[in-house]
């Protein structure tokens, strides 16, 4: 796995617990930055973006299957969305610093 796959699998699995506990209006912002104590490169947050893009294709393609159902479907896109919000925020961060 690598540095890129590891941060998204984390930062993923804190947006899904925060949006099952919490659940997610739009334009939340997500989090302040990515779930990691690891500085984050150009590189790591271009990959963890291309990352981002294929989960909301996989879901569309699981949706169109019949994987997911429409209720799973918008669940997974919220988080995704929460995904994306925090790696903006990394981003900005980033350039800020």
């Amino acid at each position: 796995m690598t540095k890129a796959e590891r941060i998204y699998k984390d930062t993923r699995w804190e947006c899904k617990k925060h949006v099952e506990a919490w659940g997610r209006k739009e334009n939340d912002g997500g989090f302040n930055g990515l779930i990691t104590d690891e500085i984050t490169s150009t590189r790591t947050t271009n990959q963890i973006q291309k990352l981002i893009e294929n989960g909301r294709r996989l879901a569309k393609i699981d949706l169109k299957l019949n994987i997911f159902n429409k209720e799973e479907y918008d669940s997974e896109m919220k988080i995704l969305d929460m995904v994306q919000d925090t790696l903006n925020n990394q981003i900005k961060n980033n350039k800020n610093w």
